[in-house]
């Protein structure tokens, strides 16, 4: 059994795999705004873990933008605030992989990431 700071957070709520591209932008950085895209791995209401080129520091706020795949439409877009709560450099996933936390995410988003959650 291991004591990893993660594991209780990947029980807290039930996750379903998302494969697709996001943008996720960094907010509050010295040089403006960064953007740049990122793979999703999974996503709860919880959260959303990417894989990212570029290492972001814990405890950094951003945005991101991903689109949740619709039976066969192209699927709700959402655009969503978390705080970066960890970045591990792993080379099985040739990037970071950066577990995001969500936050003030509203209703209509919670509803539509269960929907999706449910969906599976």
């Amino acid at each position: 059994m291991t004591n990893s700071p993660f594991e209780s957070d990947r029980r807290q709520f039930e996750r379903r795999p998302l494969r697709t591209v996001a943008v996720m932008t960094l907010t509050g950085q010295a040089s403006g705004v960064a953007s740049y895209d990122v793979r999703t791995a999974d996503i709860s209401t919880g959260g959303l873990a990417v894989v990212s080129q570029k290492h972001v520091l814990p405890g950094s706020r951003v945005s991101v933008w991903v689109r949740l795949p619709g039976g066969g439409a192209p699927g709700k877009a959402l655009e969503v605030m978390a705080e970066v709560m960890h970045s591990i450099l792993a080379g099985s996933v040739d990037g970071f992989k950066v577990g995001l936390s969500f936050v003030e995410l509203n209703a209509s988003a919670t509803e539509t990431i269960a929907q999706y959650i449910s969906a599976a």
